[in-house]
């Protein structure tokens, strides 16, 4: 069923913009004749037909292509078509007259003049009565609907069969002999009847859309369309005003005015994707600025011909024509580029697009404005809505309105994810195209490098602030371990000799004493010293070195698990290794046996130190219990996490419950 409807959406698009492109060739030729025909309708009548055929046409397009199940889009477009079929069909006419053919010519002028109806008639019975739904407001109103489509049916037969002499309008002297191709005697009763019906329905149409306004909610989706429409309804007559009080500004006012309501009609529709336009508007883009351009060429080209002789001929003007195609004809390719630009964005340029995302982090100041100013490049890139780049870590930056769908592109670097792009399709789209996904591919490398960098600017702020806390932690440790233990002991044994030395003239043998008890308070006291200063680093790293110091931490339990220390890095490279990595990459050890020999009973611990790709590798792995599936890492864990990353490292652990724990570290063998 979902195929199906698919299937229908898409066969209505190519409908729309199919008949879009008719009107436009319509109206093509009738602007065109306009100029070139001896005789052809120029200034309002012309002016009137084409903003007619533009507005509801294209506009009706557009709105019939993105929302094929509403009628009021095949409505407008309908309505836009018979308007400009009836301009094509009346300069046809001219254009046959002036060259002889007057049967065509007659057909021609009798086909203009019962066309034009339905570009009339509809927008103010049919469109108003269904707007916005496409449904009447309720089913009462059902019986005007289609006694509005009964208006249309009678009108048009109406201007068809009547008789010119008994039409309103007579038919200008060229074609006063002329009869309609299929006139009726009497049929003129058809408008006579289609008049009052008419006025009854369009003031129902005028009705309905009070009952609508008056039936939503004061801040509903429907009252804001209807705004829309009553805005546009305020202009046209505004305008239509103006233009019959003010000479000379007829036509243009005329136009803006045909313009309004089908304006207002489009936007109260589409407005929540209305730049988001598909390939309706795409085509109508083109093919409009194509025929203004050739028009403009070829008004150039008359004007040049006419001043160089004294009368420009039909053939000349038909050369002109000629001239002005060919000319315009590489036009057609800009435009389209144009077009996509404006609606694709740099869909189509790839490069142009990796060049605007690059200045945009270019221009960020602060690594917190990254995020942000790569969606903003993805948003104004590709002209989608809503973008959002989150990083691995949870960091994130958006920009746009999100829509309810998006599409996720993962974000690589060396090899390993380091984020994920969200983009939200356009509005009446349900994904991305090929080519919107070949241009993300090559923007998520640029949106990837700075996820990452934006992750190790992160790292770099928290291991900053481990570091203060670090050093912060030991010099309250070192206060409290001179203050309360080391001082308080020297204290003391300063007031003991102090006592002693009254009692080595009265009583030497207490003196002894006295000074015995001072002198092992003072042993105390250098091994508190010395407890104090192996704390901030063992004294077998200085001595020993590394290896060695591990074998001496490791001889420690060597009586209750078999310990085995594979040192696979040269001497040499030992003995230059950074006092920081030294002592990290010794307390990381130590820390990890002694974690696994009290809590995972194995009966064998392997220590493994290498060198791989420029780093110094920490490896301990046993064969213990392993850690439970829920465990939080404790002080020790953590400890061996801060270690590493104090001197940009890094630290992992995997273990399996039953299976034993393997802890891998990476240290650098130089720290910037």
């Amino acid at each position: 069923m979902s195929r199906s409807l698919r299937l229908l959406g898409a066969s209505a698009r190519r409908l729309a913009a199919a008949l879009t492109g008719l009107t436009l060739l319509l109206l093509g030729w009738s602007v065109t004749a306009a100029v070139v025909v001896d005789g052809a309708p120029t200034g309002v009548d012309v002016v009137r037909g084409v903003a007619s055929g533009l507005g509801f046409g294209v506009l009706g397009g557009l709105v019939a292509g993105r929302r094929p199940q509403l009628s009021i889009g095949w409505l407008m477009l309908a309505a836009g078509l018979s308007s400009a079929l009836s301009s094509a069909c009346d300069a046809l006419a001219w254009w046959a007259l002036g060259r002889g053919h007057s049967t065509l010519a007659e057909m021609a002028y009798w086909v203009a003049g019962w066309t034009w109806a339905p570009g009339y008639l509809l927008p103010v019975t049919l469109v108003l009565l269904l707007f916005p739904t496409g449904r009447p407001p309720s089913p009462r109103w059902r019986p005007l609907v289609v006694l509005s489509w009964a208006v249309v049916v009678l009108a048009t037969a109406g201007w068809a069969l009547t008789p010119y002499e008994e039409q309103d309008f007579a038919p200008p002297p060229a074609f006063a002999d002329a009869e309609p191709v299929l006139a009726v005697p009497g049929a003129g009763v058809l408008l006579t009847v289609a008049l009052p019906l008419f006025l009854i329905c369009a003031v129902a149409g005028v009705a309905s859309v009070v009952v609508r306004w008056r039936r939503a909610e004061p801040r509903s989706h429907e009252r804001d369309q209807l705004s829309w429409l009553v805005l546009a309804a305020g202009v046209l007559a505004g305008l239509l005003g103006i233009a019959l009080v003010t000479p000379g500004t007829g036509p243009g006012l005329i136009a803006v005015a045909m313009l309004a309501v089908p304006l207002a009609l489009a936007v109260a529709i589409l407005r929540r994707g209305l730049w988001q336009l598909d390939l309706v508007l795409d085509r109508s883009l083109v093919y409009g600025g194509l025929t203004l351009a050739v028009v403009m060429v070829y008004a150039a080209l008359v004007w040049l011909a006419g001043s160089l002789t004294d009368a420009v001929g039909p053939d000349l003007r038909i050369a002109a024509v000629v001239v002005a195609a060919v000319a315009t004809a590489p036009l057609r390719d800009r435009l389209q580029v144009g077009v996509n630009r404006l609606l694709y964005g740099d869909r189509d340029d790839p490069e142009a697009a990796m060049a605007r995302l690059a200045d945009r982090l270019d221009a960020a100041t602060h690594p917190a404005d990254v995020l942000p100013a790569v969606a903003q490049g993805v948003v104004r890139t590709l002209r989608v809505p809503w973008a959002e780049v989150e990083t691995a870590r949870g960091a994130r930056g958006a920009a746009g309105t999100p829509t309810g769908l998006a599409v996720d592109v993962p974000l690589h670097y060396q090899g390993r994810e380091v984020g994920t792009m969200r983009v939200a399709p356009r509005a009446g789209e349900s994904g991305l195209g090929v080519r919107e996904f070949a241009v993300l591919e090559r923007l998520a490398r640029q949106a990837a490098l700075a996820a990452h960098a934006a992750a190790l600017s992160e790292d770099l702020v928290l291991s900053r602030e481990r570091l203060v806390l670090s050093r912060e932690e030991e010099r309250r440790r070192l206060r409290r371990d001179l203050h309360d233990d080391l001082g308080p002991t020297l204290a003391a044994t300063a007031m003991k000799l102090e006592s002693t030395r009254d009692l080595v003239a009265r009583d030497p043998e207490a003196a002894i004493v006295a000074l015995d008890v001072a002198a092992e308070r003072l042993r105390a006291s250098v091994a508190g010293v010395r407890r104090i200063v192996d704390d901030l680093r063992p004294p077998s790293l200085d001595g020993l070195g590394l290896a060695g110091a591990l074998r001496e931490q490791l001889d420690q339990f060597g009586d209750s698990v078999e310990l085995c220390l594979d040192v696979r890095v040269p001497d040499e490279l030992l003995r230059t290794l950074p006092a920081a990595v030294d002592v990290a990459a010794y307390r990381i050890v130590s820390e990890a046996v002694t974690n696994a020999v009290r809590h995972a009973q194995p009966t064998r611990v392997d220590v493994v130190l290498e060198v791989i790709d420029h780093e110094l590798a920490l490896t301990v792995s046993d064969d213990g219990s392993g850690m439970p599936a829920h465990a939080r890492a404790g002080v020790g864990l953590e400890s061996v996490h801060h270690r590493a990353a104090e001197v940009g490292g890094t630290c992992a652990i995997h273990t399996r419950p039953g299976a034993g724990t393997v802890l891998s570290a990476r240290l650098p063998l130089e720290i910037p």
